[in-house]
């Protein structure tokens, strides 16, 4: 999530639910922390960030064979999702809209 707002309030929402939650404003960034040792399990990211879209980071992670989940997230209606059968969420999104559509991605 690129909107410091945005990924501070989702951070506190999962938080709050009991997740371990780890933080990214680009997609960069998020191929970092996929990369380290405590690999994360999903990915919740916004489709339009800079650098690489969040489509595009949800396709390298699979390539990657990371086997971390991805959900896709976004405000703008037309938004680009590739068909790639992700999970998506679209925002505003209310909180338990969040937790369930986290819930059952790690599920699956």
């Amino acid at each position: 999530e690129d909107n410091a707002a945005v990924l501070e309030a989702t951070r506190r929402l999962l938080a709050g639910a009991g997740y371990a939650v780890h933080t990214a404003m680009s997609a960069e960034e998020a191929l970092v922390l996929a990369g380290t040792q405590r690999k994360p399990r999903l990915m919740l990211t916004d489709i339009d960030l800079p650098g690489l879209s969040g489509v595009e980071l949800a396709q390298k992670l699979a390539t990657d064979q990371s086997g971390i989940r991805v959900v896709l997230t976004s405000g703008v209606a037309a938004a680009p999702r590739a068909d790639c059968g992700l999970p998506f969420l679209p925002k505003p999104y209310s909180t338990e809209d969040l937790l369930r559509t986290v819930r059952r991605t790690l599920d699956t």
